[in-house]
């Protein structure tokens, strides 16, 4: 009789402790798959801040919007010239911003810098917690990178 008691006592645990484990388990399942793509965006951010640096930068008109389109690309796509999938689920060239330093038009650059910018990271199924289930980046990953390649000033008319 004492025996069927204990293992009543025991079943009664292991059904306070069972949600708990569930959850720990969920949300250890879910910051895994944020982190693993976020880490996919973070080499993608460097691969193309990478060849952003190497690539020639031309100040003709036009050439410097193609220039950053070419290097958003890089990142969204692994190439600059875009098409298939996404490195990461929901990232597009909206949410890639590359900028020079300096900014001035007519100066040779000095680094390329590619941030991320509003990049929602889908979260796993996490539909049982209150707020926001997904993490969004804003500013980081971030890589920059000395100029290297050539430089085409702007033709003076």
């Amino acid at each position: 009789m004492r025996a069927s008691r204990q293992s009543g006592n025991a079943l009664v645990e292991f059904a306070v402790v069972l949600p708990l484990l569930v959850l720990l388990l969920l949300g250890t399942i879910n910051f895994g798959y944020v982190m693993f793509y976020y880490t996919r965006v973070d080499k993608a951010v460097h691969d193309g801040a990478r060849y952003g640096s190497m690539r020639t930068y031309s100040e003709q008109p036009g050439d410097e919007a193609h220039f950053r389109q070419a290097v958003a690309r890089a990142v969204v796509y692994g190439t600059p010239a875009g098409g298939g999938s996404p490195v990461a689920p929901g990232l597009t060239e909206g949410n890639i911003s590359v900028t020079r330093t300096p900014a001035t038009a007519g100066t040779r650059p000095r680094t390329i810098t590619v941030t991320v910018v509003n990049y929602d990271i889908p979260g796993a199924s996490m539909a049982f917690l209150p707020g926001n289930r997904r993490a969004t980046v804003s500013g980081k990953p971030v890589a920059t990178f000395p100029f290297l390649g050539r430089y085409v000033p702007p033709v003076l008319p």
